[in-house]
C-alpha cells in the first residue's frame, strides 16, 4: 500500500469500513510514513470534535423505514429498466418508475442475514496474527495505561492476569471499526497474547452466546483459527486472542479481577 491509497480511503478507514485485513495494511502503512500518519490522526481528532460539538443526534423513528422502501423501489425499477426493449429510452424509463413504484412487494430484494458482531473477533483476530510494533513498551500496566491518555477517548487500564503466567508487553493505537481502540501485547508463558480495548458497551456480537466466567459476561467466539473472548467491564469492552485452546481461555478471563 501506498501514500495514495491510504488517501483515497483515509475516511473509510476512520469510519470503520475497511475489512479487517485492509485496516492492518493501512496501519502498517502508517507504521513507517509520518505524513500519512499525521493525516489520519488528525482526521480522528477532527471527527472527534464533530461528535463532542454535535453530541448524540436521534435519527426519526420512521428513517430507517423509508430509507428501505425506497432503496427497494430504485431496485425493482433497474429490474423493469433492463428488462424492457432498448428502443424508446423515454417511454421506457417512465413506465420503469410508474412500476417500480406500483409492483408487488414480494419483488423487493430479501433482506440478508447478518451478524453485527462478527467483526468483532476478525479484527481481533487479525490484529493477533498481524502483530504490529508497538508504539510504547514495557511492563508497567499504569505506564502504559497513562500513554494513552491523550490518544484515546477513554481511560485505558491494561488487565491483569492473576496468578497466570502473563506479562504486559507494550501497546499502540489501533481500531475496532470505527471505534478508537487500545491495542495491548502481553506474552503468555512466552507465547503472545492480544488484547484489544475499546469502549462501546452495547456492542452487538451476532451469533453467540454468552457465558459467565468468574465475575464477567464473556462471549467467545473464533477467527482466523484462533478464540476470541469478549467481555464488557465498566462500559469498556476487552477482547482477548490467542491460540490458547477454549478451557484455558475460560481460565484466562477468570483470572482478571
Amino acid at each position: 500500500m501506498i501514500c495514495k491509497d491510504v488517501h483515497r480511503c483515509v475516511h473509510v478507514y476512520i469510519d470503520g469500513e475497511l475489512t479487517p485485513q485492509d485496516a492492518l495494511e493501512v496501519e502498517g502503512h502508517l507504521e513507517e510514513c509520518p505524513r500519512c500518519k499525521q493525516l489520519v490522526e488528525f482526521e480522528w481528532w477532527f471527527k472527534h470534535q464533530i461528535r463532542t460539538s454535535v453530541g448524540s443526534v436521534q435519527a426519526p423513528a420512521d428513517l430507517s423505514g423509508c430509507v428501505r422502501s425506497s432503496l427497494a423501489r430504485a431496485e425493482r425499477y433497474d429490474r423493469v429498466r433492463y428488462a424492457l426493449p432498448r428502443g424508446g429510452a423515454l417511454a421506457a424509463l417512465a413506465a420503469g418508475v410508474v412500476l417500480a413504484i406500483y409492483l408487488p412487494s414480494w419483488l423487493a430484494p430479501a433482506p440478508q442475514p447478518r451478524a453485527p458482531g462478527r467483526a468483532v473477533f476478525d479484527y481481533v483476530a487479525e490484529r493477533h496474527a498481524h502483530r504490529l510494533p508497538p508504539e510504547i513498551t514495557g511492563d508497567d500496566e499504569a505506564r502504559v495505561g497513562t500513554w494513552f491518555q491523550d490518544k484515546v477517548d477513554f481511560a485505558v487500564r491494561p488487565p491483569r492476569f492473576r496468578n497466570e503466567p502473563v506479562q504486559l508487553v507494550g501497546g499502540r493505537i489501533s481500531n475496532v471499526g470505527d471505534r478508537q481502540a487500545a491495542h495491548l501485547f502481553y506474552e503468555h508463558n512466552g507465547r503472545p497474547l492480544t488484547v484489544v480495548v475499546f469502549q462501546d458497551a452495547d456492542i452487538p456480537l451476532g451469533g453467540t452466546q454468552p457465558v459467565q466466567v468468574g465475575s464477567h459476561v464473556v462471549h467467545f467466539g473464533q477467527s482466523r483459527g484462533y478464540n476470541v473472548a469478549v467481555w464488557n467491564q465498566g462500559g469498556v469492552s476487552y477482547a482477548v486472542s490467542s491460540d490458547l485452546d477454549q478451557p484455558d481461555m475460560f481460565r484466562l478471563v477468570s483470572s482478571v479481577p
